[in-house]
């Protein structure tokens, strides 16, 4: 567990003491060095994000400050093979995806197999933009890596 790292980020006094209640190993950071460590894992992201994004046709129209900005608020999640990335006729339907590593299967229940996805493919936008519950369910065949974007981020960074 962590303990005084709010410290560290903002600048502050230490809201509370910690005692240990039996012996323990700790490992301590300097201020300095969080920050860099902080710092340098943001840009790291940014660069490989901004990248992606490139390579991703839905985003070509995008400007580099545009990107960067939708760089900023990717969240990645991790997918085991046959796990549902999306379930068709979830009323919850909040997110955008952008499939990062791995592939993923769109099918529905009524038609079966629809589309397959690869590096660079997005989807979960109808939903997204329309308001309404998703279309098709999506599927990590093997383990996959998405970014995704919820619809307030969406919403305010793009219109």
């Amino acid at each position: 567990e962590c303990i005084g790292e709010l410290a560290l980020m903002y600048n502050c006094p230490r809201a509370a003491t910690v005692v240990a209640t039996e012996d323990s190993k700790l490992f301590a950071l300097d201020r300095e060095t969080f920050q860099y460590i902080v710092h340098s894992s943001f840009a790291r992201k940014r660069q490989l994000y901004h990248e992606f994004m490139q390579r991703v046709p839905a985003l070509s129209g995008l400007s580099r400050d545009q990107r960067n900005k939708i760089s900023d608020v990717l969240k990645t999640v991790f997918y085991k093979d046959g796990e549902d990335i999306i379930t068709e006729g979830d009323p919850n339907a909040d997110t955008f995806y952008f499939l990062f590593e791995g592939k993923a299967i769109a099918s529905k229940e009524s038609e079966g197999m629809l589309k397959e996805y690869n590096p660079g493919d997005c989807f979960g936008e109808l939903a997204l933009l329309m308001d309404q519950p998703r279309a098709a369910t999506v599927r990590a065949d093997g383990p996959c890596t998405c970014v995704c974007i919820d619809r307030a981020s969406f919403t305010r960074l793009l219109g």
